[in-house]
């Protein structure tokens, strides 16, 4: 049986207001494929992990995130993650459109 979490997305893209959205997000989903099964767009490239487009930040919660090619161990200590790539294994919170923030650290 496949658990399933909910994900709190803080979307907050750039100079605009952030809108809190709860998905539901099955353990064996990466969270942007439930996200956009849903009807909710997030930023999105290269859905494989190796660019950073859809990084977000984990704000509370755990995840796990498969073959990460762009994130050094500097930026995940920071709770960053790419969500084409990320499964929940929490119920958890994720601020989105970060992609600024990590190029300017």
């Amino acid at each position: 049986m496949v658990v399933a979490y909910k994900v709190n997305l803080i979307i907050s893209p750039k100079n605009q207001k952030s809108l809190n959205l709860v998905i539901n997000c099955p353990e064996n989903q990466y969270i942007l494929e439930a996200a956009e099964a849903q009807g909710i767009e997030l930023p999105v490239s290269c859905r494989a992990g190796s660019c950073s487009v859809c990084i977000g930040i984990v704000q509370e919660g755990t995840v796990f995130q498969e073959n990460i090619n762009s994130l050094d161990l500097n930026f995940i200590e920071q709770n960053f993650i790419l969500t084409c790539i990320t499964y929940p294994k929490s119920n958890c919170t994720i601020i989105t459109h970060q992609e600024d923030k990590f190029y300017n650290l």
